[in-house]
């Protein structure tokens, strides 16, 4: 996964410095795509909080994420995933408890 990882940040850089062009993009998106398919049920949600919780959770997801919990912050791998559900499960809460007093609001 790290090599995949340091693969696709080198397209995408090569690729917006113009030394590629014509290069495909590696990485189709799929995170976003995924997070769109769990998150339907919460389409009730306004459209910039929807938004916002998707873009924040978006950081919870990928090989990137735990990177940065492991080489960063020096986790093992039970630790790492750890955090990152706890990370997702808090802010999909905050997310909700906003629309449950937005609701409520007069």
């Amino acid at each position: 996964m790290r090599r995949a990882l340091l693969v696709y940040q080198d397209t995408w850089l090569r690729a917006h410095r113009g030394a590629a062009n014509g290069l495909e993009t590696v990485r189709e998106g799929r995170r976003m795509r995924w997070l769109d398919e769990v998150l339907r049920p919460l389409g009730h949600l306004p459209g910039e909080q929807y938004r916002r919780l998707r873009a924040a959770l978006a950081l919870t997801l990928g090989i990137d994420s735990i990177v940065i919990m492991k080489d960063v912050c020096g986790l093992d791998d039970d630790e790492a995933l750890d955090v990152l559900q706890w990370s997702a499960t808090t802010m999909l809460r905050a997310a909700l408890a906003a629309d449950d007093s937005q609701a409520g609001a007069p």
